[in-house]
């Protein structure tokens, strides 16, 4: 008779992604002889109720021959923890019925002696009795004897060892069951050291219990993620009603601490390393805690107050909206941010005082264009000359950075003021000779002229002096003119300079 092939089945089938999960049995199978395999093997169960003690069909051999054997142990595990691969493993064919034990023959102690055999007489005359010897017994050699007992005394302890190990197995389970639903995570991880994976629900119980122990240092960021991400699904639990209810605590609890965790990491970052990516992170927790003070303090830090004075100002009126009593978390360094924008803003806002009255008094000023340099009512004509820096760029090369620099001299040759522009636009400017040039914004020595007897306009155009105009007699620049007389415009002041 030809046996198929069994197919292989899968007992359960999970979601997309996870390990897929087997049942296995274990069955000692008994021979045609009436007795029993020492060896045992490891079968799929398939979709059988089977349960220790059965007794089950099994296909055995290279041509599946169908033999019975009884089921002593059950088991569910992954791949990696099977007995055996799953792809080479046959599934069990059918639960029958137990085999009714066939009645063994006592052998009796006495001997009973050998029988005469008698023939009868193939003729009256032939009546005489022969004796015929029985077949001598063969004796068993004292040695074999005494193997067979050691086989049978070592058959029997690795039964004990077998029977005791499964005990210690089940104490252990047991003992683990009940620390785990009283929440002794620690105890019960231990229990559960002594216990294989596929010992009932091993696999949940580990599970359940490194998320218990997780949350006994909840401070420890990665544990506590491992322990969320084991968890998952929470589907898995399902099974179990206590287990299910035990896990959805402990997932709950864990999003806490979790959220505790990477708060305090991303506040450390910030505080100690002004990490951008941990401002970014800090942002995730708006209105936890003291995450909108420290976003609020980081956007103000990383203003360039040193630069302008705008971005001075933007970051001042950030600071103010952190109250003055702030103690929270890192509450030194925003009291000492406050205390260098105070002192950078007092600075700020006198340079600003400064500038607005050399703009009102007719000097060069920061954020003046630069096509318009040569048009104040003081200074008007200044010298040109380059200002070039290098300085590196973001890749780290040196670039020139174009400037341009215009000065203003006495009639003694001293540069009185000084302008630099950068793009268009004055960025710079700085007055010198101190009190003895200076009047405030108010020019107090003459400037030179830029040629002999040549002044040049805002336009560009240029003219001589002549001897029919008043006005050269008494000013040597229409700037005097315009500051002195009263002009609408600087043109008008130089049409009169010019034209008398």
């Amino acid at each position: 008779m030809e046996y198929k092939p069994i197919e292989r089945q899968e007992t359960y089938v999970p979601k997309t992604g996870m390990e897929p999960l087997y049942t296995y049995c274990v069955v000692r199978l008994r021979a045609r002889n009436g007795r029993d395999m020492e060896r045992t093997f490891s079968y799929l169960v398939g979709d059988l109720p089977i349960k220790v003690g059965d007794w089950v069909q099994v296909p055995f051999g290279k041509e599946n021959r169908p033999q019975r054997g009884k089921v002593l142990g059950v088991m569910t595990c992954g791949a990696a923890e099977a007995p055996w691969p799953p792809q080479e493993t046959k599934t069990v064919l059918k639960i029958v019925e137990e085999p009714q034990e066939e009645p063994v023959l006592q052998v009796g102690t006495a001997q009973t002696p050998p029988a005469l055999r008698t023939e009868e007489p193939s003729s009256p005359a032939a009546k005489e009795v022969r004796p015929v010897a029985a077949k001598p017994r063969r004796r068993i050699p004292a040695r074999c004897i005494a193997r067979a007992v050691a086989a049978v005394a070592a058959v029997a302890a690795v039964a004990g060892f077998g029977f005791w190990r499964y005990t210690v197995w089940d104490t252990a389970y047991t003992a683990a069951n009940e620390q785990l639903l009283a929440g002794n995570y620690a105890d019960c991880a231990l229990s559960l050291g002594k216990v294989p994976s596929f010992f009932g629900e091993c696999r949940h119980m580990r599970r359940l219990a490194a998320a218990g122990r997780a949350l006994q240092t909840p401070t420890d960021g990665e544990a506590v993620a491992k322990a969320i991400k084991n968890l998952k699904p929470l589907a898995d639990f399902a099974d179990n009603a206590a287990y299910a209810a035990l896990a959805e605590k402990l997932s709950a609890a864990l999003a806490v601490a979790d959220r505790e965790c990477r708060y305090v990491d991303s506040v450390k970052f910030l505080l100690d390393y002004d990490s951008e990516y941990a401002y970014e992170d800090l942002k995730g927790f708006r209105g936890y805690k003291d995450a909108d003070v420290l976003c609020t303090y980081y956007e103000a830090y990383k203003k360039d107050y040193y630069g302008s004075f705008e971005e001075c100002k933007a970051a001042e009126a950030l600071m103010k909206t952190i109250p003055t009593d702030y103690a929270g978390a890192g509450a030194d360094k925003i009291a000492l941010l406050r205390k260098i924008l105070s002192a950078r803003g007092e600075r700020w806002r006198k340079w600003d005082a400064e500038n607005t009255a050399d703009k009102k008094a007719g000097l060069p000023y920061v954020g003046m264009p630069e096509q318009r340099i040569h048009e104040t009512k003081q200074l008007g004509k200044g010298w040109y000359s380059g200002a070039d820096e290098f300085k590196k760029d973001a890749t780290g090369k040196f670039v020139r950075e174009k400037k341009a620099e215009y000065t203003w001299n006495d009639e003694m040759g001293q540069t009185v003021f000084r302008a630099v522009c950068k793009d268009g636009v004055v960025i710079e400017t700085e007055k010198l000779g101190g009190s003895a040039v200076w009047n405030g914004s108010k020019l107090r020595v003459k400037l030179e002229a830029h040629s002999a007897g040549i002044v040049g306009r805002p336009n560009g155009a240029q003219t001589e002096k002549t001897e029919e105009n008043p006005y050269r007699e008494e000013y040597d620049f229409p700037e005097d003119l315009y500051e002195d007389g009263d002009f609408e415009d600087l043109d008008e002041a130089y049409d009169a300079w010019e034209n008398g």
